[in-house]
């Protein structure tokens, strides 16, 4: 792998994954039994490149109508009503799509669209192809699953889980870092749903039953001494199924949760919540049901906890998530529950907190906007507005803390997504579509792939067109050398896309076209279209359109 650093941001992408024949040192203790002896796997290859400087996105405050009083709007650097300044983002990374951070060991891991895996390290973002190496079984064609949670310490002692996906059967794959890859260590009967870091070293990782009717812990590394919390009685009864939990090097514990129900949990029962708190070396927990609001019924999206004594749960109240009556958001105290009165009207669907009781939280919009806020030491609220980038408005979708001025989100920008830090960065990595992308099946675009297509446009069957031919072939027509646009066919979708020979040539196609094509979202990707319905070769000698060539179906 080679890559291209500036201020120690770094990107490198994955080229091919490979499966080889060597393994790590059977774990030991407890759970040995259940995962037995390892699997195994090789180090991949990689390829780098990184894009050319963008201007940064600088956040604008807004103060709450309900609270703050005498403010205006603020922009970056100016004190906020609480007297703490208010962060700016910028723009670091482009996303090869939707994805959400795993804070583990002091730094977080963003999974992005399958096999992307992108380290957040203290000194800046990097896509490690190693970081993926060893497993190409598990993302052949999609068919076994997505990465669900890393544990323990990077490099030293990592885990990540793998949910499967039908018709692999249901079940999390166990892996663990060899060095220079993941090496597969057993299935487990139940899915994975989270993990945080705990004792020492230790990490706990979240397990759920397939039909939602238990939920357990593991413990990495495996046969760690401390006795693990559990969410049974004595007699082995239910007494929540937990879907969210921070763990402390102190060894305390706190979980939210739902209530048991006979034969899994489903329709009422999967709304509203409980929360509990777990002390050092206790196995049974103090369990609290979250309050609700006039006696609606609620749902909880995230959680964010700064200590065993200060969390907060947030979500929506009404009849149900696609039905949102009001913005949902409690504290616990490690002892009770309590109701908070924040100024959102949408639901809650994202949440962060970090020193000094700085909270962050997303609010979802049915009509497609996302609002990103947030409340200072003195419990004020600000509205924190994204500018535009690229000519599109930013819209939150995760959010994370490592700490005061150190913080990460995930926006969208029409189709595309983006990585935002409080910290600029004087290049942008550009992540690219990947093969369990959007556009799934389709190969990494790397610079040792040829050919390239750029992807201008797909519709389904009866959908109306955004990008024509016509209007491609006039926006094109100035690139000043040999061009080829392919109509096509893949998965019951018309498509149109742009033929390229190097990555650099990949790049100035998908820039002339977010330049001249206003409806265009240009993806690069690894694909030569074999269903192909036209194409047309613009020759800049004569600069002419030739159309219909040997071989193009009609």
């Amino acid at each position: 792998m080679h890559g291209m650093a500036a201020q120690g941001w770094m990107v490198g992408l994955v080229s091919s994954l490979m499966v080889g024949c060597s393994s790590p040192a059977p774990p030991t203790g407890r759970g040995a039994e259940l995962l037995g002896d390892g699997a195994s796997g090789e180090p991949a290859p990689a390829d780098s490149e990184a894009s050319s400087a963008a201007p940064s996105t600088a956040a604008t405050a807004v103060p709450a109508s309900s609270g703050a009083t005498g403010v205006g709007t603020q922009s970056h650097g100016q004190a906020g009503a609480s007297g703490d300044s208010v962060e700016s983002f910028y723009v670091v990374a482009s996303l090869p799509g939707a994805g959400h951070f795993m804070p583990v060991d002091g730094r977080a891991f963003l999974v992005s669209d399958g096999p992307t895996l992108i380290d957040i390290a203290e000194d800046g973002v990097r896509v490690d192809g190693n970081k993926v190496a060893g497993m190409e079984k598990p993302f052949d064609a999609l068919r076994r699953g997505e990465i669900a949670t890393l544990a323990g310490r990077w490099p030293d002692d990592i885990w990540l889980a793998l949910n499967g996906r039908q018709p692999m059967g249901g079940g999390t794959w166990l892996y663990r870092w060899a060095g220079d890859r993941w090496a597969e260590q057993k299935k487990l009967g139940l899915y994975a749903t989270g993990s945080t870091s705990w004792v020492g070293a230790s990490s706990l990782v979240l397990l759920e039953a397939t039909d939602g009717s238990r939920s357990e812990l593991l413990q990495v590394p495996i046969g760690s001494p401390q006795v693990v919390p559990r969410f049974t009685d004595d007699s082995g009864a239910c007494r929540m199924i937990a879907k969210r939990l921070q763990g402390f090097g102190s060894g305390e514990l706190v979980v939210q949760g739902l209530p048991c129900a006979s034969g899994g949990v489903s329709g009422a029962a999967r709304r509203g919540g409980l929360i509990g708190y777990w002390p050092a070396g206790g196995t049974d927990g103090v369990i609290e049901q979250l309050p609700d609001i006039d006696g609606d019924l609620f749902g909880i999206a995230a959680m964010a906890v700064q200590s065993p004594k200060v969390a907060y749960v947030a979500g929506w109240s009404g009849p149900d998530a696609n039905h949102p009556k009001a913005a949902y958001l409690a504290r616990f105290d490690g002892n009770q529950a309590y109701l908070e009165k924040p100024p959102m009207k949408g639901p809650l669907i994202d949440l962060t907190i970090h020193a000094g009781s700085v909270l962050w939280a997303i609010e979802g919009n049915k009509t497609g906007g996302q609002q990103l806020w947030r409340r200072g030491a003195d419990d004020h609220w600000f509205k924190v507005v994204l500018p535009s980038h690229e000519g599109r408005p930013l819209q939150p979708a995760r959010i994370w803390a490592r700490g005061p001025g150190d913080l990460w989100l995930v926006a969208k920008a029409g189709r595309r997504y983006w990585l935002l830090h409080t910290q600029q960065a004087d290049q942008v990595v550009e992540l690219l579509a990947t093969q369990a992308s959007e556009y799934q099946s389709l190969g990494v675009a790397t610079a040792s792939c040829s050919p390239l297509l750029v992807i201008l446009d797909e519709a389904s069957e009866g959908e109306p067109r955004r990008v024509t031919a016509g209007r491609a072939r006039g926006a094109l027509g100035g690139a000043g050398g040999r061009v080829l646009l392919v109509e096509y066919r893949r998965r019951g979708k018309l498509c149109l896309g742009v033929v390229a020979y190097t990555l650099t040539q990949a790049r100035s196609y998908a820039e002339l076209a977010k330049q001249k094509l206003s409806n265009a979202d240009p993806r690069i990707v690894c694909h030569e279209p074999r269903n192909r319905l036209r194409m047309f070769v613009y020759d800049p000698a004569t600069g002419q359109w030739q159309a219909g060539l040997p071989g193009a179906s009609r």
